[in-house]
């Protein structure tokens, strides 16, 4: 998913878990919406920025997450930390399996490591 703000001037992907997404084209599809923002007020305005703090905020207690800690900016630092977390992950997998592709090469041709 392509995110826009500061008047389009930026964007940033997001990619969305498969039973995320799939409840979002479930919505849009019941909504109707063809193009444009996906929630809006109910005067068909893009949902303000504090409205969103707001619903996040009333979430965060159900999930118990301070509410310093749930704002739009906070998610999407540990959003940021997860998939770091995850690419260190797997560049150490890559490694690992380089390496043995390397001493299974060596066995087979009979070089000396």
């Amino acid at each position: 998913m392509e995110l826009e703000y500061h008047n389009s001037r930026q964007k940033r992907v997001l990619y969305l878990p498969e039973g995320l997404r799939r409840e979002l084209i479930d919505y849009v599809e019941r909504e109707g919406i063809l193009e444009g923002a996906v929630f809006c007020s109910s005067c068909g305005e893009p949902m303000a920025r504090s409205n969103i703090n707001y619903y996040i905020r009333s979430v965060s207690r159900e999930a118990r997450i301070g509410e310093k800690k749930a704002t739009p900016r906070c998610l999407w630092k540990m959003y940021q930390n997860t998939c770091l977390g995850i690419r260190s992950n797997i560049s150490v997998l890559i490694e690992q399996a380089y390496q043995r592709m390397v001493e299974e090469e060596q066995l087979v041709t009979g070089w000396n490591a």
